[in-house]
């Protein structure tokens, strides 16, 4: 079975491009978190943290820091997922929202 792909390029506005590129931060924000708790938590008791018990946690997250509320829950989760270090990277970072969200001006 052969899958395709489509892909579609997006033209925000000012005020869209603000909200995704603050979305980005949030983003960033949360999974050098993660990465500092699974550090932490390993070097004070010893004990590995798990992407599991990293998700189970968000509900009560999005409690406490209201901004995420916003962002979709599979979101926040593909973010905690271990393997995805892509995320740290700033210049890949731009590079897919450039192609995904077309944030450079066309002339």
């Amino acid at each position: 079975m052969a899958l395709r792909r489509a892909t579609f390029r997006l033209y925000p506005n000012k005020q869209v491009s603000e909200k995704l590129s603050y979305h980005r931060q949030l983003h960033k924000d949360l999974y050098n978190a993660a990465v500092s708790n699974r550090i932490t938590s390993y070097k004070k008791f010893g004990k590995s943290v798990s992407y599991f018990e990293q998700q189970n946690c968000l509900p009560d997250f999005k409690e406490v820091w209201t901004e995420y509320k916003e962002i979709n829950s599979q979101a926040l989760q593909a973010t905690l997922k271990p393997g995805e270090t892509h995320l740290i990277n700033k210049d890949y970072l731009i590079s897919i929202m450039t192609q995904k969200f077309a944030l450079t001006s066309t002339y």
